[in-house]
């Protein structure tokens, strides 16, 4: 009797097998009347090509389905290894939770650059201001110092001014002094010169009588 089943091929622990037309009373890896398609497990999802066309014809000539290959022509006619193929396999899924953890992570990481950056910028703008009332400060302080040295020179251009009065008055006071010295050494001199006039005179008058 004829049978359609699978003929395990491959190395070990990595199998594939054959979609195989055999004489059931042979062993599976004996030689096969037709090889009517192919089934690969271990791909995600598995690899399943059977041709329906030459397995009714088998059918019709007698032969039986395995169980697992009766399992595939049904799932390969339902759609639902169409179906298995559409969803994300393991890998998949997984590959996708890794790209949205690392989405997170950078989108944590971008938070968190941008929040040092800011609050960088913030002390940065803060020291800038402080530096600039420091600058002001000292300006301010320069600027008193300069008023102070300016009221300095002109309290010392006054008493300046003010020892020039006093010069000049001194200067004043010593010429009024010599004037009157002056004037005193001539009355001293108008009343010599009438005391000699008046001795003259007087001698005059002597010598008459």
């Amino acid at each position: 009797m004829l049978k359609i089943r699978l003929r395990r091929m491959g190395k070990t622990h990595s199998p594939f097998y054959r979609v195989v037309v055999s004489d059931s009373r042979r062993t599976p890896t004996a030689s096969a009347v037709e090889e009517v398609g192919h089934y690969n497990p271990r791909l995600s999802p598995p690899d399943v090509k059977l041709d329906l066309e030459r397995l009714r014809y088998w059918q019709d000539q007698g032969a039986l389905l395995s169980p697992t290959v009766k399992n595939l022509v049904h799932r390969l006619e339902t759609g639902k290894l169409e179906a298995e193929a559409a969803k994300p396999t393991k890998a998949e899924k997984k590959a996708a939770k890794k790209a949205v953890e690392a989405k997170k992570a950078a989108e944590a990481k971008a938070a968190e650059e941008k929040k040092a950056a800011e609050a960088k910028a913030a002390e940065e703008k803060k020291a800038a201001a402080e530096a600039k009332a420091e600058e002001a400060k000292a300006d301010d302080a320069k600027a008193d110092d300069a008023k102070a040295d300016d009221a300095k020179a002109e309290a010392k251009a006054d008493d300046a001014k003010a020892d020039d009065a006093k010069a000049e008055t001194k200067a004043d006071d010593a010429k009024a002094d010599d004037a009157k010295a002056e004037a005193k050494a001539d009355d001293s001199a108008d009343a010599e010169a009438k005391a000699d006039k008046a001795d003259a005179a007087a001698g005059d008058d002597e010598k008459k009588d």
